[in-house]
């Protein structure tokens, strides 16, 4: 809902996997001249055996200033890479479609800390997912677990993994 910019996907079935191709470029801020750029492959159902992998990179770097005036703000240093795996469980085992799923995100733009050799730019999360939402009547559940760091992700890019920061958090009922 937030992606003003443009994608291009490529899809094809492969001996054993349907594999894909995803890109775009897209705007961060217009009026400071910042653009991002995405891009992410998988291979599902590999050779029938239930698992999907993934990987995506994001590009949401600015080097110049930003909007507030502040030059290479942490808010606009972001390069980040993410892996992602999932296994879907046969349907007939919980009378439901489910899942068992995980990531690992890294930001290679983070900088040290100042007196620290740490970057705090990883992110990680497990979940598990029954049933599957695709009409009126239908049903989901999810649970899962996040542990994200402080230069790990934008504020506004919490979808799937997010570091809770009350100020920036938002919640919507539907």
């Amino acid at each position: 809902s937030q992606f003003d910019g443009v994608l291009l996907r490529y899809a094809s079935q492969l001996d054993c996997a349907d594999a894909y191709v995803t890109g775009g470029a897209f705007v961060v801020d217009e009026r400071v001249n910042h653009w991002g750029g995405v891009v992410e492959g998988g291979i599902l159902n590999l050779c029938d055996s239930g698992f999907d992998f993934k990987y995506s990179f994001i590009y949401w770097h600015k080097a110049g200033t930003n909007r507030g005036k502040v030059r290479d703000a942490i808010g606009s240093r972001f390069k980040n890479s993410q892996w992602t795996a999932t296994y879907h469980l046969d349907p007939e085992v919980l009378c439901a479609p489910a899942s068992i799923y995980g990531a690992i995100l890294v930001n290679h733009a983070a900088k040290k800390i100042p007196g620290s050799n740490n970057k705090r730019n990883l992110g990680w999360y497990l979940g598990a997912r029954v049933g599957e939402v695709c009409a009126s009547g239908d049903w989901a559940i999810d649970f899962n677990w996040q542990s994200v760091q402080a230069q790990a992700i934008a504020d506004p890019d919490v979808s799937g993994i997010g570091r809770g920061n009350a100020k920036d958090s938002t919640i919507t009922a539907n």
